[in-house]
């Protein structure tokens, strides 16, 4: 046993355990800590590639020695590499084996969310810091809310050019929504029908990380916009029912989307579920999906949702209409939704 700074080792041939004086422990497996050497010989300094296969190393691949310094350990193993890992670098791939959202903590919310900020598009355009209270807001609450956008056809490039690459689909990159005479529409967006809470092109592979929707102008009555947090009703219904939430992580269901032009077919579960128990993507599209022919049980669990808050509940609703005035929303506004969480409608 050797002392490290606030830390211990302990190492066998084929295993290394750290311990700190704060109760952290962590057992490394000697393959891995080979394989993870960033010794300039193994790894490219400036690209932090690997120069060396992991099949290339030796399967009974084992440790001759561990030395503890202030800074780092330093390993010797049996095929003559030598390596040193920062005891941060180590604490790090034990705590957090999954690498971290790039976009930030989530704030997981209900009906009760105040009122959020409205960002002005000019404002956007000049000060780069206005554009990262944007991006935290859909960070942290998976939508933000822009206005004075020029209401002209594609005029949301101009808010959408300062955020990155549009991608480009079978509907172009930019899709005029609106009201067809009956039987001339191919999606059910373009009629007056009500939509309910949804998340958009679940068929499609990948499905897209944000949308966009920019209201040019509203001639009908109603139209009011809901949004819905989808994590926390994935949260919910994990801590209400986690018999339910284990049926719609792992039951495939089959999005299709078909016209003239493409076939689109993505089939998943509801919930996408990290090795480490964070939700990373909802899809949900009651006019798309359909769940596969699995086992009666399984659809037993998966289709009894008695018990937990549904997706309707004015508990889970935010109705953004009451928060802006009617020439705001139908002229300018552009609502920006992350697909991995807010459903809307």
């Amino acid at each position: 046993m050797h002392p490290g700074p606030l830390m211990k080792i302990e190492y066998s041939t084929r295993h290394l355990r750290l311990s700190g004086e704060d109760g952290f422990q962590h057992t490394f497996h000697a393959f891995w800590l080979r394989e993870s050497s960033d010794a300039p010989g193994y790894r490219d300094p400036i690209t932090g590639h690997k120069l060396q296969n992991a099949n290339e190393i030796p399967l009974n691949i084992a440790i001759a020695r561990a030395t503890a310094g202030a800074e780092r350990l330093e390993i010797e193993f049996t095929d003559g590499h030598r390596a040193g890992y920062a005891w941060d670098r180590l604490r790090r791939a034990a705590e957090h084996p999954i690498s971290d959202e790039l976009v930030g903590e989530k704030l997981l919310w209900d009906a009760s969310l105040g009122i959020p900020r409205w960002h002005e598009l000019e404002s956007l355009r000049a000060d780069p810091q206005k554009l990262l209270a944007l991006l935290s807001d859909l960070a942290r609450v998976g939508f933000a809310l822009v206005r004075h956008v020029p209401a002209v056809n594609q005029g949301s490039r101009e808010f959408l050019d300062l955020i990155g690459y549009t991608r480009m689909t079978n509907n172009g990159d930019i899709e005029d929504i609106k009201a067809l005479p009956r039987g001339q529409h191919y999606d059910l967006s373009m009629t007056p029908r009500a939509l309910e809470p949804h998340v958009d092109n679940p068929y499609r592979i990948p499905q897209p990380g944000y949308t966009t929707l920019h209201c040019l102008r509203n001639d009908a009555e109603g139209g009011e916009s809901v949004l819905i947090d989808g994590l926390f009703v994935a949260e919910t219904i994990r801590r209400e029912r986690p018999d339910l939430f284990a049926a719609l992580s792992t039951t495939p269901v089959v999005y299709r989307y078909c016209d003239d032009q493409a076939i689109l077919e993505n089939t998943a579960p509801f919930i996408d579920v990290a090795p480490d128990g964070r939700i990373l993507h909802l899809r949900f599209h009651g006019r798309c999906d359909q769940v596969v022919a699995a086992d009666p049980d399984v659809l037993d669990t998966f289709t009894r949702r008695g018990g937990c808050t549904p997706a309707s509940s004015p508990r889970l609703r935010r109705n953004w209409s009451s928060s802006c005035s009617r020439g705001s929303c139908s002229w300018s506004t552009t609502t920006v939704c992350s697909t991995h969480g807010a459903a809307f409608d």
